[in-house]
């Protein structure tokens, strides 16, 4: 497996370029690679089953046996893959991926949090599971507004049977987040996406965030007609 790996990429050289102990650059490359990864435990993604993943968070796609090469959400700080399944891709978190696949959490906590602080450090050694509260308490929110933000999700229905006009119907649950980063984690989205559905202050109606009502909690009133619902949840 590892003498096949496919080290592509745009700096790829061709393999009959020497290194200075006299192999070629791709046969050092496998040397390398077998030293830091040859110990390993490769794992199916759940998500994705064309592809691996292991213990450091590299991924490979089982079908060309190539390494992914994440990129950094310049939003989060988070590093980020695209998988790809039936000629569609889809993004994920690369630390969340690890953690789901090597980290057992029994306690259901909703957050991946890294222990060094270190956003693209995403070792196994390096990750754990956490609620909100945890990860805030040691590193603190920086730069997005602090004030409680209240999601309501609407139950919906068409107007006419087999499409027509969309009508919302009662408040099924509230969700509360204590910052615009902890509801972006929730959601899987960007900052921005929060931020503008904050800004327009409509019910959503596409994607994961389809049916939802984002708020800020600004007044004592806005609080009591919002606790009145008996299926709210809490996220601290």
């Amino acid at each position: 497996m590892l003498d096949n790996l496919k080290l592509g990429g745009p700096n790829r050289l061709a393999q009959s370029k020497p290194c200075e102990n006299g192999e070629t650059l791709n046969a050092s490359r496998r040397r390398q690679y077998r030293a830091k990864y040859e110990n390993l435990t490769w794992k199916k993604i759940t998500q994705n089953p064309n592809y691996s993943i292991n213990q450091n968070g590299v991924i490979r796609n089982d079908n060309t046996n190539q390494l992914k090469q994440p990129y950094v959400n310049q939003n989060t700080g988070y590093l980020i893959v695209d998988l790809w399944e039936n000629n569609r891709g889809k993004k994920y978190s690369v630390h969340r991926l690890v953690a789901e696949t090597f980290i057992s959490n029994p306690a259901c906590k909703p957050t991946v949090d890294h222990i060094d602080g270190d956003r693209q450090n995403n070792s196994v050694e390096n990750l754990r599971w956490a609620t909100y509260s945890e990860q805030n308490s040691r590193f603190g929110t920086v730069g997005v507004r602090s004030e409680e933000i209240v999601v309501k999700h609407y139950e919906e229905r068409r107007k006419n049977r087999g499409g027509g006009r969309i009508e919302w119907l009662s408040v099924s649950e509230v969700l509360r987040f204590s910052s615009i980063s902890e509801a972006a984690d929730y959601f899987d989205c960007t900052l921005g996406n929060i931020s503008q559905m904050l800004k327009v202050g409509t019910i959503g109606r596409r994607g994961l965030m389809r049916g939802y009502q984002f708020m800020y909690q600004t007044s004592r009133k806005t609080h009591k007609s919002v606790t009145t619902i008996e299926t709210e949840q809490r996220f601290a």
